[in-house]
């Protein structure tokens, strides 16, 4: 008699609860790092530990990514294709910003952090750059 294997089921139910509890563990983790310092006493002097921005920033950084991950999670195939889709029109229009910014100076590198920046946000994440190079380079 043949044993059949038991497969894993990933419901949006059960993915929005290991969700929930990992961004739950991550502030928890979060809140700890913000008063290790202050805890092993070397949190006193200016720069030494972490400020409450930074907490922030990391907490929403690492809700954006766990959403991200859920999202791939739900669809593998799906999310794939838009990432691939989203890096090609981003190649293409970093492109052709730097043929046309040629005159104004205007370059937007081409490497692994922008094409990844282009694959998650598409064409806004191209335009972002691009305010990014104008206004703060």
């Amino acid at each position: 008699m043949a044993s059949q294997g038991v497969g894993v089921c990933l419901t949006s139910r059960s993915i929005e609860t290991v969700t929930f509890v990992v961004i739950v563990f991550f502030c928890l983790c979060l809140s700890y790092l913000y008063k290790l310092p202050h805890r092993l006493g070397v949190g006193q002097g200016e720069g030494q530990g972490m400020t409450a921005w930074q907490v922030l920033a990391m907490l929403v950084g690492g809700i954006v990514l766990i959403y991200l991950v859920s999202q791939f999670l739900r669809d593998p195939g799906m999310e794939l294709l838009h990432l691939v889709r989203g890096a090609i029109i981003g190649i293409v229009a970093i492109v052709l910003i730097n043929l046309v910014g040629e005159q104004w100076g205007v370059h937007i590198a081409l490497n692994p952090i922008t094409v990844g920046v282009c694959a998650l946000l598409s064409l806004p994440g191209v335009a972002a750059l691009a305010v990014i190079n104008v206004w703060l380079v």
